[in-house]
């Protein structure tokens, strides 16, 4: 039974965002990969897709993510399913920073701008 301790999980910065990998497989889960991030006010996000579903459920401040193009603005305690395949971004229009808890499969990928990667905050 591994226990995750939030305080020694490492932070990984990438553009406007900062994810806390929380139970992933490299910190002991086998089967789920879940991280916290937190969005910059104003950070507008890369289009990307993903090979597996991804869960996004907002803890803090207002997210706004675009998938196939719709843009879908999101609040505390509101959470959104986002199924493989979809063209997806992840922003914040608001002034202040937005928290947001992300699930995924353990494993999942990413393809940005033709070029598959396994998002280092999920490993």
């Amino acid at each position: 039974m591994p226990v995750m301790w939030a305080t020694e999980s490492p932070t990984i910065e990438a553009g406007g965002i900062v994810a806390r990998p929380m139970a992933v497989p490299s910190r002991g889960s086998t089967e789920l990969a879940v991280w916290q991030s937190t969005v910059a006010p104003g950070y507008a996000g890369v289009a990307h897709t993903l090979d597996r579903e991804e869960v996004f459920v907002v803890q803090a401040g207002q997210l706004r993510l675009t998938i196939d193009g719709r843009p879908l603005d999101l609040a505390p305690g509101d959470a959104l399913a986002v199924q493989p395949g979809e063209v997806v971004s992840v922003g914040n229009p608001a002034a202040a920073p937005a928290t947001v808890l992300i699930c995924s499969s353990a494993g999942v990928l990413a393809t940005v701008g033709g070029q598959t990667i396994a998002p280092p905050w999920a490993q």
